[in-house]
């Protein structure tokens, strides 16, 4: 089997790279250990800071294929992705552009093509254990993890199974084979990509926990399933199902530790999640999380902070060393220190936030691969490049990591390995006239649903009445020359293969869950879904419009480390580039940095030399109209010459601009410098004399600035450690260490070399004359040097640009993305993006990652072709050419046609909100599918037959 890609993994790194590097093309092989895909993400139904889902956002937005775009914790197939579960790599030889690995597949128990999903076979199944998804239930040796498990076929724990072959008694379709053998695939690709993840660790180890012992004492990962939307949605205490009323989170248990040096990145904002969670449903509970440092660093996390103590949750810094349990009530008890005191108080329930650890057989699989592990068993990596050639890696297998860094390192590999490939797109031929007459297919799966007992109903009202025994098995060829509806099981598995099967376009065929409607509402309201449907159908309209793709050209808005990467990295794909810098040079931050230098000329001598980039300085973009795929553009350039330009894409990477904490300005100087000047200092050689005092989070997380700089603590630890090694003594004040993932090593190390770390709440005071003196609370330090860090704060000329681009600032100033966890770089207008310190703050690696990420968004939308069938529309005769619609559509999706002043729909663009039909005065907008007479005349068919 031949394929571009081999990805290692389906949690959320493994998805994003398939889909992307399949939407420029490539055919991938996506390669998953466990029975099911999602990886850990299944238990976390809601994301912060939205507190909302949205895993979905993960799919391509500029093409809409019409079927099998679910939420992706329901189905996982998209055109050129072959998925194989339960599958493990075993071998991989050869070299980039030519790897052939051999690939070993274990025995799911049950035969995924024969499956229809009957679940006879875990009803009899006698073997239990407990449910690692639902840890509150059992499941069977035969077992589906969650209520819609990818693929929802079930499959056999064989270190539980004892083969007694009931549930091969009982399928009706002959799926179950407990006796097979396992198959060995051989595959050539181009490029691997290591996505495994992590999985969460288990405390049980930890005896002074309790976990497993005591039964009020939960992991996070149990406790999210409490809080989960699909029951029981409330917090309850397991020894006796009462409602808590006093919760405690124990946080970094199983890390930051002599045994476990490294922070998992994401368990603080975890914690503060669930504690908000559990707030809102149980509004007079108290919530208590004991910490050491709430690592709020992400975007938007410290107000999702600040948003918690105002809803009353209590934050004690410190760890509490055990628990007890009381015999009789089950409480569990905790011991602490606050405001040196020791105190002792008892919780209803106690939930540890564990970390991330790498999964079981992880090392094995970096041996497959060639691949050096650090000593916490992640595999070492630069950005995402491995130490060989052609394999690649992002998520948590190279280090502890949020589900946003995740993303858009998934994003980077995407480009990675996609380079010089664009796809071909989807332009569609016009689709034959539809036979005349409607079809109706009902599946009786098996006879376990009685369709025959109302076959009478639909006598005259459809042309052609047809029963299949396994509708999923046996397909429906032949049948598809007309329009359809079908009545059978869940569609989110099996609705793409059967439509395929029926050669139907997506336009012609209406679903209806006959399985869920007979289980939760009985005969009736199967008769009135069917017939609904076929209102709705008879009176679809199909709209086509085709449109060319997007203009190859991109306009690159700033000239610093990520415009200069972006703007290479475009121009490397073909694309024309227009490069726009304000100032006079090139370089941006880069130029102040002495570490940089080397890496800046390079850049700028490998611009000189490559062709598609032409340089605009002491310019600024002026104008902006149309949408994506299709923007006219004016540059203003140094001499007042405005130059038009159509292009493609707008890429924002500004940056932001560097300020100094409140109140020291006038005291910089020779005793008073910032972190980047130490740095450059001692990349000279030049070293400080005596003590050296270094103050980090001045200026930020503050009401007026609230957000963390996220690689202020890095620099710091960096600089302390060069500082300790000539013999330096230092002070690092702090509020608190955002050594998040694997540079708390750097925050370990810095302590076992002398450097010596104080905690402030309230604002030290300081004071500069022959030495600098910092009053901490009942602390005074005197030293010879005072390090401040540089605040990152928006350029002043966001505003005014967000204006010309159409686009949407933060609260703080920032340039906004479409969904902050799965679309980190995308802004909601379409073809625009963001990257750098104009989104947020953070290191130049996580910026370079972050404009590769850039570079794959352009290149997917680029590689699209407009769909023959857009979700909206607009009948023309009766548009006013108001504007409503264009002005109110979040996607830039519609535009006033000067001509004709009518509205019109960019058809690749459009997401099917339904914004614009919600406002439309003259009813000229329309969502195909929800046409007042669609849903009018289905409401009528539902109700009044």
């Amino acid at each position: 089997m031949k394929a571009d890609l081999l990805v290692l993994g389906a949690g959320v790194a493994g998805m994003k790279v398939s889909l992307e590097a399949a939407s420029r093309g490539l055919e991938v092989v996506v390669v998953e250990g466990s029975p099911f895909v999602g990886g850990e993400i299944t238990y976390l139904e809601r994301q912060f800071p939205t507190d909302r889902c949205l895993l979905c956002q993960m799919l391509p937005t500029t093409v809409r294929r019409g079927e099998g775009e679910y939420c992706l914790r329901r189905s996982f197939r998209y055109p050129g992705v072959v998925l194989f579960t339960r599958s493990e790599l075993v071998k991989l030889e050869g070299q980039e552009g030519d790897f052939k690995a051999l690939v070993k597949r274990v025995p799911r128990g049950v035969k995924e093509e024969r499956c229809i999903s009957c679940l006879k076979c875990i009803e009899v199944c006698p073997r239990e254990a407990r449910d690692d998804f639902n840890p509150f239930a059992s499941r069977k040796a035969m077992f589906l993890k969650g209520p819609e498990p990818i693929p929802p076929v079930p499959a056999v724990d064989w270190s539980l199974c004892d083969r007694c072959g009931n549930c091969a008694e009982v399928c009706p379709t002959k799926a179950v084979d407990l006796w097979g053998e396992g198959e060995e695939l051989e595959l050539s690709v181009g490029s691997v990509v290591l996505a495994t993840g992590f999985v969460p660790y288990d405390p049980t180890a930890l005896t002074q926990y309790g976990y497993q012992r005591f039964k009020n004492v939960l992991t996070a990962f149990d406790f999210e399933r409490m809080l989960s939307p699909l029951g029981p949605f409330l917090p309850f205490r397991p020894s006796d199902g009462e409602v808590p009323r006093k919760l405690g989170f124990l946080l970094c248990v199983g890390s930051r530790d002599k045994d476990w040096e490294p922070c998992s990145g994401s368990c603080c904002m975890i914690a503060l999640k669930q504690a908000r969670l559990t707030k809102e449903r149980l509004p007079e509970a108290e919530v208590v999380l004991f910490y050491m440092d709430i690592r709020t660093y992400g975007k938007g996390y410290h107000v999702y902070l600040e948003e918690a103590k105002k809803r009353g949750i209590k934050f004690i810094r410190g760890r509490v060393p055990k628990l007890w349990e009381d015999p009789v009530s089950k409480r569990v008890l905790l011991r602490y220190m606050e405001a040196e005191e020791v105190k002792e108080e008892a919780f209803d329930l106690v939930v540890l936030v564990t970390g991330q650890r790498p999964p079981e057989g992880f090392e094995g699989l970096s041996r497959v691969l060639g691949l050096e592990c650090d000593p916490w068993g992640f595999i070492k990596a630069e950005g995402v490049k491995t130490s060989r050639g052609g394999i690649y890696v992002c998520g948590s297998a190279s280090g502890p990591k949020d589900i946003v860094d995740t993303v858009t390192e998934a994003l980077a590999v995407a480009s990675e390995v996609s380079k010089g490939k664009r796809g071909k797109g989807e332009r569609r031929a016009p689709l034959p006239e539809p036979s005349e007459g409607l079809d109706l297919i009902l599946c009786s799966c098996g006879g376990e649903l009685p369709v025959d007992v109302f076959l009478e109903e639909f006598k005259g009202k459809f042309d052609r009445v047809t029963v299949k025994e396994y509708l999923c098995l046996e397909g429906g060829e032949g049948l598809g020359d007309r329009r359809t509806v079908i009545g059978a099981c869940s569609p989110y598995w099996y609705k793409e293969k059967v439509r395929s099967s029926l050669g139907l376009p997506p336009s012609r065929l209406e679903w209806v869950n006959l399985k869920a409607a007979f289980t939760a509402q009985g005969r009736e309201a199967v008769l009135g879904l069917l017939l609904g449907a076929r209102e709705r159908l008879i009176r679809s309209k199909e709209v086509v419009r085709f449109e060319d793709g997007p203009v190859p050209s991109a306009v690159v808005l700033g000239g610093g480390l990520c415009g200069l990467n972006v703007a290479l990295g475009l121009a490397r794909e073909g694309l024309m580039v227009h490069l726009i810098e304000k100032e006079g040079e090139l370089g941006g931050v880069m130029r102040e940095y002495v570490f940089l230098r080397e890496e800046l000329l390079g850049l700028l001598k490998e611009l000189e030399g490559v062709q598609g980039v032409e340089v605009y300085l002491k310019s600024r973009l002026k104008k902006v109209v149309g949408v994506g795929g299709r923007f006219k553009v004016e540059i203003e350039k140094a001499n007042g010459e405005v130059k038009d330009l159509e292009v493609g894409v707008i890429v924002v990477a500004i940056g932001s601009k560097r300020v100094l904490p409140e109140g020291f300005s006038s005291l910089k100087g020779q005793r008073v410098v910032s972190q980047r000047e130490l740095w450059n200092d001692l990349m000279v050689g030049r070293q400080p004399e005596g003590t050296v005092l270094m103050l980090l989070c001045g200026g930020t997380r503050t009401g007026e600035r609230p957000w963390c700089n996220r690689y202020c603590c890095e620099e710091a630890l960096s600089n302390a450690l060069a500082l300790r090694q000539k013999g330096v003594e230092v002070f690092i004040l702090f509020k608190d260490m955002m050594s998040y993932g694997l540079k708390e090593s750097l925050y370990f190390e810095a302590r076992r070399k002398g450097v010596v770390f104080l905690r402030y709440e309230e604002e030290p005071e300081v004071e500069v004359s022959d030495k600098v003196r910092v009053r901490l609370k009942g602390v005074e330090l005197e030293g010879d040097l005072l390090v401040i860090p540089e605040v990152e704060v928006p350029r002043e000329d966001n505003w005014e640009l967000a204006g010309v681009l159409g686009v949407d600032l933060d609260l703080q100033g920032f340039f906004k993305e479409a969904e902050p966890k799965f679309r980190p770089v995308d802004a909601l207008k379409e073809g625009i993006y963001i990257c750098g310190g104009c989104h947020s703050p953070r290191s130049f690696e996580e910026a370079k990652v972050q404009a590769k990420a850039v570079v794959q968004r352009v290149m997917a939308f680029m590689s699209q072709r407009a769909q023959g069938f857009p979700l909206s529309y607009v009948e023309e005769r009766r548009c006013s050419g108001c504007g409503l619609c264009v002005k109110a559509c979040p996607y830039g999706a519609r535009y006033l046609e000067e001509g004709e002043k009518v509205a019109k729909v960019i058809a690749s663009i459009c997401q099917g909100c339904g914004t614009c039909c919600s406002l439309c005065p003259n009813g000229a907008s329309k969502l195909e599918g929800a046409r007042e007479e669609q849903v009018l005349s289905a409401i009528e068919a539902m109700v009044g037959r």
